[in-house]
Parts: structure tokens; sequence; C-alpha cells
């Protein structure tokens, strides 16, 4: 394949990924959902479920309609260093999972809308969450999502496709600090100067509630 072949492959990788990454923005947008008042129909109990399907939906078609072929291979674990991917990815799931613990992760998913999951209000629902695996870092999904887009096997399509996404998750990161700190004010401020956002490099303490 010819240097300009390469070049318009992952031109067109990087223009559907971008594409994904602006319509799931956008469809999860604060202002937008609320001028459309989409929340108050019938539709609202169930809209985060419909949006998490069809995030999951265009995310295949994403992948389907990327060109593979003829792709050069950057970073390829070989031998006893295949376990190094594996322990980042299932420690990035775990960090999902303790996440989830302390959010409501069913409502995230939009699997309330159902009826499942339990139904007993926790004491912090809806409060600030600064402790547990908050309490070391700010954005421990936004982190481990990005650690794992670049520990795995890198093709130079890969490498598009992870750098689209390691920044779409940056802005997600930057997006919702606005979000909290609108919410929660000088607390989230106090927060966000006690724990770093990625990196734990800090010992943070917990922000009484």
């Amino acid at each position: 394949m010819s240097d300009y072949d390469s070049i318009m492959r992952l031109g067109l990788v990087t223009l559907i990924w971008a594409v994904w990454c602006v319509q799931h923005s956008l469809f999860n947008s604060e202002g937008l959902i609320e001028r459309t008042g989409i929340l108050e129909t019938s539709i609202g109990p169930y809209y985060r479920l419909v949006y998490n399907i069809a995030a999951v939906a265009t995310l295949i078609a994403a992948s389907k309609l990327t060109p593979r072929g003829n792709e050069l291979s950057i970073i390829e674990w070989q031998g006893c260093w295949k376990l190094v991917p594996v322990a980042v990815w299932t420690g990035g799931f775990i960090v999902f999972w303790l996440t989830a613990r302390l959010l409501d992760g069913w409502a995230f998913l939009g699997l309330r809308a159902l009826g499942l999951g339990s139904k007993r209000k926790r004491d912090w629902e809806g409060d600030l969450v600064t402790w547990g695996i908050y309490g070391i870092v700010r954005h421990p999904q936004f982190a481990a999502g990005i650690v794992m887009l670049w520990v795995r096997d890198l093709r130079d399509t890969d490498i598009v496709i992870s750098a689209i996404l390691c920044a779409y998750l940056l802005i997600g990161a930057r997006m919702e600090e606005g979000r909290l700190l609108r919410k929660f004010g000088e607390r989230y401020v106090q927060y966000r100067e006690q724990t770093p956002a990625f990196v734990p490099y800090t010992r943070a303490g917990r922000i009484d509630r």
C-alpha cells in the first residue's frame, strides 16, 4: 500500500471515530436534553437505556466501518509480556466495578427503568462521593479507560483510534468537572484541591459529607 493510501485510510479512520465521539457526546449533553424536554415525556425514564444501547450499536458500527488491512504493527505484546495487557485490562474492569458500587451503576446503565437493581436508597445517593477509589483520583473510570486504550496490541489504525478516544475521555473528564462544580460548588473545589484527577501522586483525605 502506498503512503497516499495509508494517509487516506488513517484519515477515514479519524473521521469515523471523530463522528462517533461527537454524536455520543451530543446526545449526552445536559443542555440538549434540557432544551428538548425529552426527560419530561413518556420516553424520559428510558432515555439513559436507549442512549446506552445506541452508544454500543454505533460503537460496533464504527468498528465495522473502520478500514483494516495492510496495517503497520506498532506494539505487539509477546511471550510472557502478554500478561501485561491482561493484568491492566483486568484492573480496569475492577476499577469500573468499584465505581459502580459507589455510584448507581444500575441507573448509569439505564436498567432501573426496567425495575432492575436494589431499590434501597443509599445514605450518600446524590451526594459528592470523595471516599473509596474516589479518594485516590477524581476520575477513576476515565483514568482506567485511558490506560486500557494504550496497553494492548497496537497497529497504526489502533494508534489513531486510541488517540481520538483518549482525547475524548480527557474532554469528558473536563466536562464532568464543570458539572460537579456547578452542583457542589466550594465542596468540589476543596475535593479537587486535595485529590488528583488521574494519577494518584498525592495522599487524598476524605472530605466530610
